[in-house]
C-alpha cells in the first residue's frame, strides 16, 4: 500500500470575486488561487463551490502554476432570486506527488438585486422624412435574465421627454436571438425641417415585474417636400456592366442601386454631393445642383490589387 508523506497545508483566496451586488440571472466571474505550505504545484487538483447548504454551484480545476496555483476565470450565473448570497470556494483534502494537502475554503457573500437589468436597441429608422409623413422604427428590449417581455411598453421621447409615440414588445423574438423582444412604431415626427435626436425607452416605473429601465438615443432628419428626382446608373468602368448594391448618399439621403445599377432618389432642390462606394471599386463623387429631373451616370473604376508584403 502506498505510503503518504507529509500534510502539506494549503490556503485558498479569490485572486477575483465577485461583485458585491450583481443583476439577477447574469454571470459573474471569480478567479481562485491556492497556495501549498511547501510550494506544490497542484495543477489537475479539483474544488468546488458551494451554498452555504451544500449544495454544487461548479467544479473547478486547477490549471496555472507560476510559484501558486490557480484557475482559469470561472463563468458563474448568478441565481435569480433576490437577496443575500454566500458561496463557499473548496478545496477538499487531496493528494498531489504522494503528499496529502489539507482541506481549504473562502467565502464570497453577495447581494443579488431585486431588478433585472435590461438593454434597449433602435434600428430600421426612416430617415429623411419627408415634412407631413410619418416614420417608422424598430424597438427591441433584452433582460439579463432572458425574461419574457412580450407585452411590456416602450416608450419615444423627444428632447424635452414628452411622450411622442408608445408600442408594446411582441411574443416573437428578433430572429437569431434568444431573448430580443421587439416591435416596430409608426409616428408623426415634427413637420419643422431639422436634424433631431430624440429617445426610446423601457421605463422602470411602467413594469409590473422588477426590471430595471433602460434608454438608447436614435437620430433622424426632417425634410422639405421634393421638388425633382435625381437617378442614377451606375456601370463598371472596364465593361460597361451594371453595378448592383453600390452605396450612394446624397446627404441626407442613402441607397443602393438595384440589380440593373440603377438608384432613384426624390430631393428638394439645392445642392448636393454625390458619393458612390463599393468594396473592389474606387469611390466616385460628383457635385449636383438639382433644380430639375435628371440622371447621372457613374462609371467606377476598379481598385487595383496591392501587392503582398
Amino acid at each position: 500500500m502506498e505510503e503518504y508523506t507529509h500534510d502539506h497545508e494549503i490556503t485558498i483566496s479569490l485572486v477575483q470575486e465577485p461583485p458585491a451586488e450583481v443583476a439577477a440571472g447574469v454571470d459573474t466571474v471569480i478567479k481562485v488561487q491556492v497556495v501549498c505550505s511547501e510550494g506544490c504545484d497542484l495543477r489537475g487538483n479539483t474544488g468546488s463551490v458551494v451554498t452555504h447548504e451544500h449544495e454544487l454551484i461548479k467544479e473547478f480545476y486547477i490549471n496555472q502554476f507560476f510559484g501558486v496555483n490557480q484557475t482559469d476565470a470561472l463563468l458563474i450565473r448568478a441565481p435569480l432570486d433576490p437577496g443575500e448570497y454566500t458561496w463557499s470556494i473548496v478545496y477538499p483534502e487531496q493528494e498531489k506527488d504522494g503528499n496529502i494537502h489539507s482541506e481549504a475554503s473562502v467565502s464570497a457573500t453577495f447581494t443579488v438585486m431585486e431588478q433585472h437589468q435590461t438593454s434597449i436597441a433602435v434600428w430600421d429608422v426612416d430617415s429623411p422624412v419627408v415634412s407631413g409623413e410619418p416614420m417608422k422604427l424598430k424597438v427591441g428590449v433584452r433582460c439579463s435574465a432572458n425574461c419574457q417581455l412580450a407585452g411590456k411598453e416602450v416608450v419615444i421621447l423627444d428632447v424635452h421627454n414628452t411622450i411622442m409615440a408608445s408600442g408594446v414588445l411582441g411574443v416573437d423574438l428578433w430572429p437569431n436571438t434568444t431573448a430580443l423582444y421587439w416591435t416596430e412604431i409608426e409616428f408623426q415626427p415634427p413637420a419643422i425641417e431639422g436634424i433631431y435626436t430624440w429617445s426610446a425607452n423601457f421605463l422602470e416605473q411602467k413594469q409590473e415585474d422588477s426590471h430595471f429601465g433602460s434608454s438608447t438615443t436614435f437620430g433622424f432628419e426632417i425634410v422639405k417636400k421634393p421638388d425633382c428626382v435625381i437617378s442614377l446608373e451606375v456601370t463598371e468602368q472596364e465593361t460597361g456592366l451594371p453595378i448592383s448594391g453600390a452605396d450612394v448618399v446624397l446627404q441626407p439621403y442613402r441607397g443602393r442601386t438595384d440589380d440593373h445599377g440603377n438608384a432613384r432618389f426624390e430631393v428638394a432642390n439645392g445642392y448636393y454631393q454625390i458619393y458612390v462606394t463599393k468594396v473592389k471599386f474606387d469611390t466616385f463623387s460628383i457635385d449636383v445642383l438639382a433644380t430639375e429631373s435628371q440622371t447621372v451616370k457613374v462609371a467606377l473604376a476598379t481598385t487595383p490589387e496591392q501587392p503582398p508584403d
